[in-house]
C-alpha cells in the first residue's frame, strides 16, 4: 500500500554444470551499490537457500527465475522433496503455490520474477530458536515478511499470520547465517 516493490537480486552467474552458482559479494559493498542506484531502497533480505562451502561463489539449492531467465539449483528433486513452495510475482500481484520440484515448469509460467522456498512445515529444525525468514501474502494481496535474529519455525510462521499473511500463502525462505 506503501509503494514497496520486491525484487529478485542475484550476482554475476558462473557456470558450473547442472547447478547455477553466482559469486558472492561482501553484502555491505552491495548495499553501497544498490543503494546507490536505488535511493528508496531500505531492506535486502537473503530469499534463496545455498551451499556455503566456497567462499568465492554460492551455487543455489532451488531454482529461481529472474526476468525472465531461469537459474537452476542443484538440490530441485533431491532437497525436501514435496515440501517446496513458489512466490510467482506478477506486476500487480504476487501469489505463493506449491512447486513441483521441476525447474522446467518455470520457463512456461507467465511470471518474469519467481522465487523458491519451502513450506512452513517442511521440517528444518520446526521447534528450535534459529534466524528465520517468512515470507506471504496477506488476503489484501500485500506482501508480508517477517524476519527475526531467534525464532522457532512455528513462531515464525505464526507470527507471520498475525501480520496478515493467508495461512496458504506463507513460506519459509532461508533462515540461519542468511537471517541475520
Amino acid at each position: 500500500s506503501k509503494g514497496a516493490k520486491l525484487h529478485i537480486l542475484h550476482g554475476e552467474v558462473v557456470p558450473s554444470g547442472t547447478a547455477d552458482t553466482f559469486v558472492r559479494t561482501d553484502i555491505s559493498e552491495w548495499w553501497k551499490e544498490w543503494k546507490a542506484t536505488n535511493p528508496k531502497a531500505f531492506s535486502a533480505i537473503n530469499g534463496q537457500f545455498f551451499d556455503t562451502s566456497n567462499s568465492d561463489t554460492a551455487p543455489l539449492a532451488f531454482s529461481i527465475k529472474s526476468e525472465g531467465a531461469v537459474y537452476l539449483g542443484y538440490g530441485d528433486t533431491t532437497e525436501y522433496p514435496g515440501k517446496k513452495k513458489m512466490m510467482a510475482l506478477y506486476p500487480d500481484h504476487a501469489v505463493i503455490e506449491d512447486y513441483d520440484d521441476d525447474p522446467r515448469m518455470l520457463e512456461h509460467l507467465p511470471a518474469k520474477n519467481i522465487l523458491i522456498g519451502l513450506s512452513p512445515h517442511a521440517s528444518k529444525a520446526l521447534e528450535r530458536p534459529l534466524p528465520r525468514t517468512f515470507i506471504g501474502i496477506a488476503k489484501s494481496g500485500q506482501i508480508v515478511i517477517f524476519s527475526s535474529s531467534m525464532a522457532s519455525q512455528n513462531s515464525a510462521d505464526r507470527m507471520l499470520r498475525m501480520f496478515g499473511a493467508d495461512p496458504d500463502q506463507t513460506m519459509m525462505l532461508d533462515g540461519g547465517t542468511s537471517s541475520h
